[in-house]
């Protein structure tokens, strides 16, 4: 079970991680498992692609990073302990293995030349082949020099002993077949495409071989001859794939420090605006995967040349980064503005006043384009609320005019409707409940929208002519009815939810007609003082006298209208 897992980890594609995390993970995992090649090549892919995943990440918290570098640092420095730790105590014992089986050569060699007793001897030969048999590995810079040795001496003795001239026959043909099936086997093997399985099966063939007997004499030379063949044969399959996985690294070195250089050489100055970066990072972000493709190339070349690409890489992002940061800024100036304008336009989209809505909206629109930017996916979504506001209004606006003529036409059924009341109307008697149901026709009246211009003069007519027809009815004098009106709308102001503020306004409103009657007044009379000298002006200025007299008529009854008001005006007010 402990295997099966070990395995999936080794041979999961690191290329599909994207979280440091899951990384992390992993180590911790490794660090748990037995010491081997594959853990020693794990460790190497886990550092290489954590680099890589790390890079990847354009914004990253402070804390966050920190800490996930101590763990990453922490973890990959146990597992390069142990790996040390496991490659010191390998050489130790290969060491001891070498001193131990150099020990039982000296020993086969002894055995060889001085054979005193068959049983003795081919029992210490039994033996000293169990030993050697039962020691581990040595370094391999040794080892085929001390197989030969061992061969030799293995032979040696067999060829020696009379034990083995006894069964020289049977076990020469025995191993002579043994060899023969060997010699095929090894053939074979340098036409298979997987170079760690040939690996692998030559050294057991190797071994195999050492522990086959010796054959015949005349057949020793060509059995040898054949195996060294085929030996070599496999050897130079080996090394010529270890030929082509360097230079292949060779290669992958090249490409990697081609791509560091071009992100190296990218001028940040020329990037003045958001598209230029985007452009570019684009293209960065290509680079990147680029080298990602990229194999590998030697473990002492590999580390450096990340390094490099990926400082060159965060130059360049952290620059982008300065960059936004200071167009953030300028942004939110041009954002402000717009967002300025939009409460502005806002006001005048359900407006029915169309010229002045119209002329504002316009000079609002020619505003817009004069604002700074505020991004460009900021300024489209600002741009839309704008636009929508000023469609609403123009679209309204557009509805207004095409329904116009309907509309005045059913304006005009609509005040010929109210004519007909006025003119069937009947007195009660009771002269303010008349002239309030009078006033209620006319607020009817005046309450309805424009008429057919062709009709508007016309209805006009008819309409004055049924309101003097009412008043003619009721025999009220000009004076008495505007005095009835005004007592009407004093009470009405006395008893209004805001009265101070409608008396004042009303007392405003009637002051600017006592000035501007004022004003009238004192200009005729200074152009008759200029004109009196002359004789032949003597009927123009009769007639400028009787307007003065008549102002100041109407003047005492303005004057008269803001004493009343002032006297229903509360003490507070």
């Amino acid at each position: 079970m402990q295997f099966a897992i070990l395995f999936t980890f080794l041979y999961m594609n690191y290329d599909t991680m994207n979280k440091l995390e899951e990384i992390i993970e992993k180590l911790e995992a490794l660090v748990q498992h037995d010491l081997n090649d594959q853990v020693v090549t794990s460790l190497d892919k886990i550092k290489i692609w954590f680099n890589e995943t790390y890079a990847a990440v354009e914004e990253k918290e402070a804390d966050m990073e920190e800490a996930l570098l101590e763990k990453y640092h922490e973890l990959v420095a146990k597992v390069q302990q142990r790996i040390e730790s496991s490659k010191n105590q390998k050489a130790s014992e290969e060491s001891n293995n070498l001193t131990l089986k150099r020990e039982i050569i000296e020993a086969l060699k002894k055995l060889s030349e001085e054979v005193n007793s068959l049983g003795e001897s081919y029992n210490l030969f039994n033996a000293l082949k169990d030993k050697w048999k039962s020691i581990g590995n040595v370094p391999e810079k040794q080892y085929l020099n001390l197989q030969r040795d061992y061969r030799f001496y293995n032979e040696k003795f067999h060829y020696n002993i009379g034990l083995y001239k006894e069964s020289k026959e049977v076990d020469l043909k025995k191993n002579l077949q043994l060899k023969e099936e060997l010699l095929e086997r090894l053939k074979q093997i340098s036409e298979k495409v997987n170079i760690k399985e040939i690996e692998n099966q030559v050294r057991t063939l190797q071994n195999e071989w050492d522990e086959i007997g010796p054959t015949f004499n005349e057949e020793w030379e060509r059995l040898r001859d054949l195996f060294k063949e085929y030996l070599n044969t496999a050897y130079q399959k080996i090394q010529e794939h270890h030929h082509v996985i360097f230079e292949s690294m060779m290669a992958n070195m090249k490409l990697k420090i081609a791509l560091a250089e071009k992100v190296e050489a990218i001028d940040i100055s020329a990037y003045n605006n958001p598209k230029k970066w985007e452009d570019a990072t684009k293209e960065i972000l290509a680079i990147q995967e680029e080298y990602k493709k990229i194999g590998f190339a030697r473990k002492q070349d590999n580390e450096k040349i990340w390094e490099r690409f990926r400082k060159a890489c965060n130059h360049f992002f952290d620059s982008k980064k300065t960059y936004y940061d200071s167009l953030k800024e300028k942004n939110q100036v041009g954002r402000s503005e717009k967002e300025s304008l939009i409460e502005k336009v806002q006001k005048f989209k359900d407006s029915n006043d169309w010229a002045y809505a119209t002329d504002a909206i316009i000079k609002l629109q020619q505003s817009w384009k004069q604002t700074a930017t505020a991004g460009h996916q900021m300024d489209n979504k600002l741009w839309e609320t704008f636009r929508n506001h000023c469609d609403d209004f123009f679209n309204a606006k557009k509805h207004y005019y095409e329904t116009l003529d309907e509309r005045q036409a059913d304006n005009l059924s609509k005040k010929q409707a109210v004519i007909v009341k006025i003119q069937n109307f009947n007195a009660s008697g009771n002269i303010e409940q008349d002239l309030t149901q009078i006033d209620a026709l006319k607020l009817e009246f005046e309450a309805i929208d424009f008429v057919p211009k062709k009709d508007k003069e016309k209805i006009s007519a008819l309409y004055k002519d049924a309101i003097g027809s009412i008043y003619s009815k009721l025999n009220i004098g000009k004076d008495e009815l505007e005095n009835m009106r005004f007592n009407s709308k004093l009470e009405a102001l006395r008893n209004a939810p805001n009265a101070i503020t409608e008396i004042r306004n009303e007392i405003q409103y009637w002051r600017e007609r006592q000035q501007k009657m004022e004003n009238s007044i004192s200009q005729k009379e200074n152009n008759m003082a200029f004109f009196s000298k002359n004789k032949n002006t003597s009927d123009l200025l009769s007639g400028v006298q009787e307007e003065i007299n008549s102002e100041k008529e109407a003047l005492v009854i303005v004057k008269e209208k803001i004493k009343k008001l002032r006297g229903i005006l509360p003490s507070n007010g």
